[in-house]
């Protein structure tokens, strides 16, 4: 009996987490704030927990026609497993799953990550509600962009159309940006030909271009086609210096990016998930977090293909790739 009541006291607490993905696995994003949260788990001690974890993706990306689906799919999965915490990534698992189904409706409390739209969009921060914003440094990356080649005059935006990418246009269009590098042109597409034909016309009509997003193409059969396999083709056919929110797009062969790390996101959050399960504070006393400044990444390789050179004052503080 002794050694049963002191088994007891030192058994681990067990509590089960379920993390709800946007997008699907093999997206770099998903890794890199996949191991924010598993490190952030082990700096903020929630591994004295007996932790049981379940993830559900949404592979947003490649098959939104299915979002409704499987918004419906995570709320089963989420009353099945009865998880004592959800964590929410991006915007699709937002409106599909967090607020049909347990915004405002359930005690559940959930921590969201990645969110590019206004949280007033989803009703946040609620009553069981708070986390960690994704916010595109737009006016970085023109910055930076122009830091590196000061002889450009316009620039154009080419993107994909999903949520993400619809989210951060709401957003753009509001804003007012006044800078010496002048918006000129933009496409949005998911359609792979049509793509590769709005770069090549980039090539004649702006200076610099500005890759929003490249996830959701489709090739002349409907089939999904590999982000790494797009940006493969751009960096062979464009001769033009290019920017990007997109950190992991520059070790992929861009020349530049100023963006928020998904690592860092995923650290934020577990600091979210402490103050819940460890601390036990009340969601109304948990702030939303806001980005505290971006991370800056250069191709050095691609900067020599281009014949740019890279400004002494950009060497501190920049990610290099080769």
């Amino acid at each position: 009996f002794f050694l049963f009541l002191l088994n007891n006291l030192y058994a681990k607490d067990t509590k089960k987490i379920l993390i709800v993905h946007s997008y699907n696995s093999a997206y770099e994003w998903v890794n890199e704030y996949k191991n924010g949260l598993k490190d952030g788990f082990e700096e903020y001690g929630l591994n004295s927990f007996n932790l049981i974890m379940k993830n559900f993706y949404m592979d947003a990306k490649r098959h939104p026609e299915l979002l409704r689906i499987k918004g419906e799919e995570a709320y089963s999965l989420y009353k099945s497993f009865k998880p004592d915490l959800i964590i929410a990534a991006d915007d699709a698992a937002q409106q599909y799953f967090v607020v049909p189904y347990i915004s405002n409706k359930v005690n559940t409390p959930v921590v969201f990550l990645g969110v590019n739209a206004d949280p007033s969009v989803y009703g946040y921060p609620s009553s069981n509600i708070t986390g960690v914003l994704e916010r595109i440094n737009y006016i970085e990356n023109i910055v930076l962009v122009h830091m590196l080649v000061p002889s450009a005059k316009t620039y154009g935006v080419i993107v994909d159309n999903n949520i993400t990418t619809r989210r951060f246009l709401e957003r753009w269009k509001k804003s007012k940006i006044n800078f010496n590098l002048k918006f000129k042109k933009i496409y949005v597409t998911n359609n792979f030909e049509e793509w590769k034909s709005s770069i090549m016309k980039l090539q004649k009509e702006v200076d610099v271009i500005y890759i929003l997003g490249y996830f959701t193409l489709k090739d002349k059969n409907g089939d999904y086609v590999n982000p790494k396999q797009v940006l493969k083709w751009y960096v062979k056919n464009s001769k033009k210096p290019e920017t990007s929110p997109l950190l992991f797009a520059v070790k992929e062969g861009i020349l530049c990016a100023y963006g928020e790390s998904g690592y860092i996101q995923g650290i934020d959050a577990s600091k979210i998930v402490y103050d819940i399960l460890i601390l036990k504070k009340s969601i109304k006393d948990i702030p939303l977090v806001k980005p505290k400044r971006g991370l800056r990444a250069i191709n050095r390789r691609r900067a020599k293909e281009l014949g740019i050179n890279i400004p002494a004052e950009l060497i501190p503080g920049t990610v290099f790739y080769d």
